[in-house]
């Protein structure tokens, strides 16, 4: 028996000693790979992160390639501003987590966030900041999946609302602005008139039918045109008086004088500069500029007269 014992203790030993031996070489070998890894990462360009040159050593691609791999999560937190805890509960499936998105694994065990994973996220942070709960959030997803939809329909939508907040904050910017120059808090050097040029040279340039060259130019000629109809104002003249409508007819000519970049099919130069002075004046904040800068009820006065000069040429 004590033979027996003898033999099976050292048969023990000699397999333990080859697990040994065994997970030391996978560990050297490890390492040896990890050497391989660092060595070829150091060759990639300087303009990859990290883990961007790591996923593009497993994948043995190149920079063109390289563009379709994953992020890790302190990635995707810097990127979509979203916590770490909220990332992990948006994709845990388990307890405490309400699974709306499944990133995959890498090698490490890690998850690694695609594209999609980040767009997702962004929605989920979008959500969030509407004061929606996460359970609330997994609802809305499995809501639109159910209509058809996907995180594609979910990112149009929440880009369709941010231009709509863009549009209010500027419109409260500019009106911010112009009361604050009103009042002597922006500085001498910052007038009404300053305020009204930048805000008309904004709209042109988001309008993309004023070559670059000419935006400066009807720019200032849009606000020398508001300045003489407050001459106008200011002598008592009425928006369909000769003077007032020849200043106006004079701004339309300018602006349809000036080549552009696309116009409507069937319409003419002078229509197209009407359409276009029409944008500048339902501009962001434009009317309450105007008045502060011209008086009570210019702004009223300075459209009429617009539309009396385009009235007349079409006539």
């Amino acid at each position: 028996m004590d033979e027996r014992n003898r033999a099976h203790k050292e048969n023990g030993g000699h397999e333990r000693a080859k697990a040994r031996r065994r997970e030391r070489a996978l560990a050297r070998a490890e390492v040896t790979e990890l050497a391989r890894e660092r060595a070829a990462i150091q060759q990639m360009p300087s303009c990859c992160s990290s883990v961007e040159r790591i996923r593009l050593s497993q994948e043995g691609g190149s920079v063109a390639t390289f563009r379709q791999c994953a992020w890790q999560i302190s990635n995707v937190q810097q990127l979509i501003g979203l916590s770490r805890r909220d990332i992990q509960r948006a994709c845990y499936q388990g307890e405490g987590g309400v699974g709306i998105l499944h990133p995959a694994d890498s090698a490490w065990g890690r998850r690694s966030y695609d594209v999609k994973d980040l767009a997702a996220l962004f929605v989920v942070r979008r959500f969030k900041e509407a004061g929606m709960s996460l359970p609330e959030i997994r609802s809305a997803f499995d809501e639109a999946h159910r209509a058809g939809g996907d995180v594609r329909s979910l990112l149009e939508v929440q880009t369709q609302r941010l231009r709509e907040e863009r549009d209010r904050a500027s419109d409260q910017l500019v009106r911010a602005e112009a009361l604050r120059v009103a009042l002597g808090q922006a500085g001498q050097e910052q007038t009404l008139a300053d305020l009204i040029t930048r805000c008309c040279l904004t709209e042109l340039i988001a309008s993309e039918a004023v070559p670059p060259a000419e935006l400066a130019m009807l720019s200032a000629t849009f606000t020398r045109g508001l300045k003489e109809l407050g001459d106008c104002i200011r002598a008592g003249q009425a928006a369909l008086s000769k003077t007032a409508q020849d200043v106006a007819s004079a701004v339309i000519a300018e602006f349809a004088a000036t080549p552009r970049r696309m116009g409507g099919e069937g319409r003419s130069e002078r229509s197209e500069a009407v359409r276009l002075i029409g944008r500048v004046l339902d501009s962001a904040g434009m009317d309450l500029a105007v008045e502060l800068w011209l008086g009570a009820g210019s702004y009223e006065y300075v459209r009429a007269t617009f539309v009396s000069a385009s009235e007349a040429a079409h006539a």
